[in-house]
């Protein structure tokens, strides 16, 4: 791999169990069955949200991968697909996880800082990272340089 990073947002995660532990506490110290459904569903909810509070982006020779926390979702980009990598900020109602947005979708896990990868024939793609550049960089020297126009030729 040329580059490798992962981003990691572990303030969700731990937020979710805080919450869930305190389902189960108060299931314990009441005797009530009513927190037991409430504490099941915020386990439910804490794994979802450790397995989205981390965020693994690679750039090999030939692809890009970008996966959450246990590699799904995943999404495999070749390189010669990418007409375009240019550091973008987001929007802060665009959120966090897998997002549509205003021309293609985002993963991100944390902050508002993000890569755009315009792709030839298909809608862009955000990747929500804490080293844009360093992820711009990767791409452009794999890639070599941009045009004038700062885009690929897409082949």
């Amino acid at each position: 791999m040329i580059y490798d990073h992962e981003q990691s947002n572990p303030g969700l995660a731990f937020t979710l169990l805080a919450g869930a532990f305190g389902m189960l506490v108060l299931v314990l110290a009441t005797g009530e069955p009513g927190p037991i459904f409430g504490s099941a569903f915020l386990g439910m909810i804490a794994f979802v949200g450790f397995a989205f509070s981390g965020l693994r982006t690679s750039v090999g020779p030939h692809t890009i991968e970008v996966a959450f926390r246990f590699g799904r979702p995943q999404r495999t980009i070749a390189l010669g697909q990418v007409v375009r990598a240019e550091v973008v900020r987001n929007k802060w109602w665009y959120g966090w996880g897998v997002r549509w947005i205003p021309g293609g979708t985002m993963w991100n896990v944390w902050g508002l800082d993000a890569v755009q990868l315009d792709l030839a024939g298909q809608r862009s793609f955000r990747i929500g990272t804490d080293d844009p550049e360093g992820l711009v960089a990767a791409i452009s020297v794999l890639r070599g340089a941009p045009g004038p126009d700062g885009r690929w030729d897409g082949s």
